[in-house]
């Protein structure tokens, strides 16, 4: 069976986006609906790969500008955006169209045209195809983990750690070539170099050293003081969430395979 166009409403009021999810079934499309928090939004984009975004500029603790800029950052194929705001201000609309929104809509506006926008722009696009279960929860165990150990995820190491560890999930021997073969994998993927991946990474490694949960970091490190002790080192840092992450997905499998 053909697999429906999915749409992410980075809305759930019963004023604007059920009511628009509710439009769009109707009209044959699948939606998912987030609260209106940028974090939540661009966390939604990597786990469901929606083929339309519709947000708002301004989103609490990442805007628009931010979720298009880092979502590009860490995934070759990119939806569909519809960017709404209700200030009508000529650099919003040309900031988001140059980052590669399709549309800018002023607020307030016709739900049905927002519906026949995304109609329009749908016309000849293939839906994005679901990625296994097994990757699905392995990139969920990533988030978890690089979340937790506390790296804010307006850094671009964020996403830099984060393609590491998904490397390092199929590639586990890359830990002992970080330079060589990590580095240059991650830059690839992001269109950068490797000294600047490796810069990325260490500036999140010295952020959650010097500014993380103490008791999260002993955790993950338990046979180093702090504050005292110098910071792990980029491979140390990555080898321990890597066999962290290792951990998890393992021992969820095997729960799993005994049912």
């Amino acid at each position: 069976m053909k697999r429906k166009i999915l749409v992410l409403i980075g809305d759930n009021s019963l004023s604007y986006g059920k009511v628009c999810a509710q439009l769009l079934k109707n009209l044959n499309f699948n939606v998912i609906l987030s609260s209106n928090d940028g974090l939540k939004i661009f966390e939604t984009i990597k786990r469901r790969e929606p083929d339309v975004v519709v947000l708002d500029y301004y989103t609490p603790h990442i805007d628009a500008v931010g979720i298009i800029k880092t979502a590009g950052y860490s995934s070759d194929k990119q939806p569909i955006y519809i960017v709404t705001s209700s200030y009508d201000h000529s650099y919003i609309k040309e900031e988001v169209l140059k980052l590669g929104a399709a549309e800018f809509k002023l607020v307030p506006f016709d739900l049905n045209s927002l519906c026949n926008d995304i109609v329009r722009l749908t016309k000849n696009v293939s839906p994005n195809q679901s990625k296994s279960s097994r990757e699905a929860y392995l990139e969920v165990a990533i988030t978890n983990e690089i979340r937790k150990i506390g790296i804010p995820a307006h850094l671009k190491g964020y996403y830099y750690i984060r393609e590491s560890l998904a490397i390092l999930a199929h590639h586990p021997d890359f830990i002992n070539m970080v330079t060589k073969a990590l580095y240059p994998e991650v830059a690839k993927k992001f269109g950068t170099t490797s000294i600047r991946v490796e810069r990325s990474i260490r500036n999140a490694v010295d952020v959650v050293w010097h500014t993380g949960n103490k008791e999260i970091l002993q955790e993950y490190f338990p046979n180093i003081r702090l504050p005292e002790c110098k910071r792990p080192s980029n491979a140390e840092f990555l080898a321990t969430l890597s066999d962290s992450i290792r951990i998890i997905v393992s021992s969820d499998e095997q729960i799993a395979s005994d049912k």
